[in-house]
């Protein structure tokens, strides 16, 4: 039986194959939910993106299936990444160096601790382990490089320079 996540995201529009073809996939934040007419994409989660191309990672977002979404651009402190289907856990070293460096350029002393929001999916076969997480930034860094650290094994170090 097919996992409610992957079959969500099969019929936006993700084809089956982008769970052999992808490390990570920034899907945009309400595409768990909302009509395809409304899905919105975080501004920071194509970012990561970036990121994790120029780290050598196969990397999608919702415009690589020609899913067409809104995108948001918000103007604080706090980190909005979406939904991360992470395909292969290592990936999220990179998620963890974006959220730390933009830590470090955002966060003035004397502020509140930055806050992160995003709702990880790890896919593991046909099983889908799922994290909603809002909260203190510098937890997630941990929490990412934790996952991360748990599949080091399992990846081809060679195709992937940060791991």
């Amino acid at each position: 039986m097919v996992h409610p996540f992957l079959t969500r995201i099969f019929d936006l529009g993700v084809p089956p194959s982008a769970l052999r073809d992808f490390d990570l996939l920034l899907l945009p934040e309400n595409s768990e939910s909302a009509p395809r007419s409304e899905l919105r994409e975080a501004q920071h989660a194509l970012s990561v993106a970036k990121m994790a191309r120029a780290a050598g990672y196969r990397v999608a977002t919702a415009t690589d299936f020609k899913v067409d979404a809104k995108l948001l651009e918000r103007r604080d402190s706090h980190l909005w990444l979406g939904v991360i289907a992470v395909v292969q856990p290592i990936v999220l070293s990179v998620v963890a160096r974006f959220v730390y460096d933009w830590l470090s350029k955002s966060s003035p002393a004397g502020r509140d601790k930055p806050q992160v929001t995003v709702k990880l999916r790890v896919i593991r076969e046909d099983q889908v382990t799922a994290i909603d997480y809002s909260g203190d930034a510098d937890a997630f860094v941990s929490t990412c490089r934790a996952i991360a650290g748990e599949s080091t094994k399992t990846v081809d170090r060679a195709s992937h320079p940060d791991a």
